[in-house]
């Protein structure tokens, strides 16, 4: 079941009309964000906003003259309607016309609502087999590799080639060879009381659990510390969490045949809720 409205409109599936999204199919002309509505309130929709309007500014994006950032939230919680628990995709595209050089700096607000049920963030019971996508991807050094935008195509290929191998997930590298994330999930891992992620200019996702996660850890008596990550680091690591605003935090158990520990997992899972 999903509930569809576009800049403020509910819609069927089969009523969308497609003009408002061609940049977005001819060019990948936009930004999203994924987000959790628990109990009718928007988790964490600060950081949402914070990044979506630093990435409207970077792309030079502009609302229609009868919207604004404060609206946002009523369209997302009115799309999700009574759904108290939910997933909610709301997507920023350029409005149409032109080609490279767009004929206006609007955009439209498409917006995805699914229901979503169980507890909130539920953590996995058995630790996830992961691996490595062979080929790596030119991430670190740029911007864009921060923000969410519509073009997808390196997490894409990921999650194919997951999906080949039965995997649970697959871990992205950058130019230089260094681990950068998962196809939808920040990267931490843990040595005794440290936590250790990416830095940004390693080519992650500025993830808004990303940013949760490094807030609370200090709470578990963990340093963290952002530096770039190896193979060989992660190999040596106790533990390795994945986090996206949707799921929370999961656990890894096996990276190309080395076994890793779930110690810590709950408890940020715990801490994170604490925070919404």
């Amino acid at each position: 079941m999903q509930r569809i409205s576009l800049n403020g409109r509910l819609l069927r599936p089969d009523e969308l009309p497609a003009a408002p999204l061609l940049r977005g199919v001819q060019y990948g002309d936009g930004l999203f964000e994924s987000m959790r509505i628990h109990g009718g309130r928007i988790n964490f929709w600060s950081y949402h906003q914070e990044r979506l309007l630093r990435g409207m500014k970077f792309l030079g994006m502009q609302f229609l003259p009868d919207w604004s950032a404060d609206q946002l939230p009523e369209l997302i919680r009115g799309t999700a309607g009574d759904w108290a628990d939910a997933r909610v995709r709301l997507t920023v595209l350029r409005s149409p016309g032109g080609l490279y050089t767009p004929a206006s700096d609007t955009v439209q607000l498409l917006l995805e609502a699914t229901p979503l049920e169980g507890e909130p963030y539920p953590l996995n019971e058995t630790g996830w087999t992961i691996g490595y996508y062979p080929e790596p991807f030119p991430l670190a050094g740029s911007t864009l590799s921060n923000l969410k935008t519509c073009n997808a195509l390196p997490y894409i290929l990921a999650a194919r080639f997951r999906k080949k191998q039965g995997l649970d997930e697959v871990l992205l590298t950058n130019q230089h060879g260094r681990v950068v994330e998962g196809s939808a999930w920040n990267l931490f891992c843990r040595k005794a009381h440290k936590l250790y992620t990416p830095p940004l200019s390693e080519g992650p996702l500025d993830g808004v659990m990303r940013r949760v996660v490094m807030k609370v850890a200090a709470s578990l008596g963990w340093i963290i510390q952002e530096q770039p990550l190896s193979p060989i680091f992660l190999a040596e690591a106790e533990s390795i969490y994945l986090t996206n605003a949707v799921k929370g935090v999961q656990w890894v158990g096996e990276l190309d045949g080395r076994r890793y520990s779930n110690t810590g997992a709950e408890e940020l899972r715990k801490l994170i809720i604490d925070n919404v």
